[in-house]
């Protein structure tokens, strides 16, 4: 998966709204109005990128972070990724695929707002920057997340596991380079009460509340760290 590209700018395919990329409990407009001034079709379902919580890090030459070099892709989608059923050796019944998250409607509402974070460098300071930040009165950095299906990236088609259901939604600002150095934490929302639904590697679908440990949590949005799953999923 990468970024949308848009030659020419032609815009006609991620202009088409499709309906079964909405969840019906979502209150959002159909078509939001973004940055640019174009009116697009949002999206509700979102790939797991498992705890790596840098935006375009990848597997290629050139997608790996100079701010955190060390950090390796551990979820099913993210930059340029390739992953096979053999890769999630978790376990296909262990590993989260794909979440929901609610869409901005181009207003500050401190339930889909990303707000703004200092640059981090691991994940629990990644966790720490964001879930600090009392939403009422945090600065915006995107109040249309979810605008277009068609962006492979954090804003609109991407989630992790690096805070809880239903918590904060972070972005990083002042970082140096590419977005391989910005730091996201984008957890997945819903209207639902108490939790979201997340379909795993397997096919199924599960509720998962917003009170599961953080250890579960991120152990099960990886698909090969020998995590063990907590009796809370």
């Amino acid at each position: 998966m990468q970024a949308y590209v848009n030659p020419g700018g032609i815009n006609a395919a991620c202009l088409t709204l499709i309906k079964m990329f909405q969840c019906p409990s979502d209150p959002t407009p159909p078509f939001v109005t973004a940055a640019d001034g174009v009116a697009y079709p949002g999206n509700n379902y979102r790939g797991s990128q498992g705890t790596a919580f840098m935006c375009d890090l990848g597997d290629a030459p050139g997608l790996q972070s100079t701010l955190a070099p060390g950090l390796t892709p551990n979820g099913i989608f993210y930059y340029q990724s390739q992953v096979k059923i053999a890769d999630i050796t978790d376990g296909t019944s262990q590993t989260a695929m794909f979440s929901e998250r609610l869409r901005g409607g181009g207003v500050y509402n401190p339930r889909t707002v990303m707000l703004l974070m200092p640059p981090t460098t691991t994940l629990d300071e990644t966790y720490l920057a964001c879930q600090s930040i009392n939403p009422a009165f945090g600065i915006a950095m995107c109040y249309d997340g979810g605008v277009c299906w068609a962006m492979g990236e954090d804003c609109c088609t991407l989630y992790n596991h690096v805070s809880q259901p239903n918590t904060n939604n972070c972005g990083a600002k002042g970082f140096p380079g590419g977005m391989v150095n910005m730091a996201m934490d984008s957890p997945p929302s819903s209207m639902h009460t108490g939790g979201v639904n997340v379909a795993l590697c397997d096919g199924s679908v599960r509720f998962v509340p917003d009170g599961i440990s953080l250890l579960t949590w991120r152990a099960l949005g990886t698909r090969n760290g020998g995590d063990v799953l907590g009796p809370d999923f």
